[in-house]
């Protein structure tokens, strides 16, 4: 089956990735969760290495746990070289107090730290955007508070994440303004990631 999705996780944190997941589907994607897709018999690395193959887009959970399990770390390896050959979209999912990790820091995360109510479900619609490619704004697009009054992602800077939130609004560039190369909206001056 190919899938929109892989997630990688570790299995301590698999109830709130299993939440995460049935709202990706309900969403429209289609998720490949061990849980749901390993059957009985199957070789596990085997099943794990074509799923992530057969998915345009992979999840890492951050957490403090899954940072600290061997296998996790492996799948992160993959995933990453998978990212880099092939275009495979990593998205770094915050879940706890963690140190991210300087490979993961390059990209825009989603810090679900402490998200519940209406903050979780912009999140998860920022999630399936991002999975599916959309760039618009999720939660403006459909009349919820604006990207810019919660915290949802953070800027790709190894050195110095940043909630994007908590970053002035996004002005058209000039020709002396040195975000401008910034692909990333509201990266602050000097931290572009080209």
């Amino acid at each position: 089956m190919v899938s929109d999705v892989f997630i990688s996780y570790a299995h301590e944190d698999a109830d709130w990735v299993r939440a995460l997941a049935e709202r990706l589907e309900r969403g429209g994607v289609r998720v490949y969760f061990d849980e749901w897709d390993l059957m009985p018999g199957t070789v596990a690395v085997h099943e794990l290495d074509e799923a992530i193959r057969r998915s345009g887009s992979a999840i890492q959970v951050l957490s403090p746990v899954a940072l600290a399990k061997p296998w996790v770390r492996e799948e992160y390896a993959a995933l990453l070289q998978q990212s880099v050959e092939r275009g495979l979209r990593f998205i770094p999912i915050i879940y706890g107090e963690v140190e991210i990790p300087p490979f993961a820091a390059n990209r825009v995360s989603l810090d679900f730290r402490k998200a519940s109510g209406r903050a979780y479900d912009d999140r998860v619609a920022d999630l399936v955007g991002a999975i599916r490619g959309d760039p618009r704004p999720r939660g403006a697009a459909h009349g919820r508070a604006s990207s810019a009054a919660r915290p949802r992602a953070r800027c790709p800077n190894p050195t110095s994440p940043r909630s994007l939130s908590a970053m002035p609004p996004r002005t058209p560039p000039t020709e002396t303004d040195s975000s401008a190369s910034c692909p990333v909206r509201n990266c602050p001056p000097g931290q572009s990631v080209s």
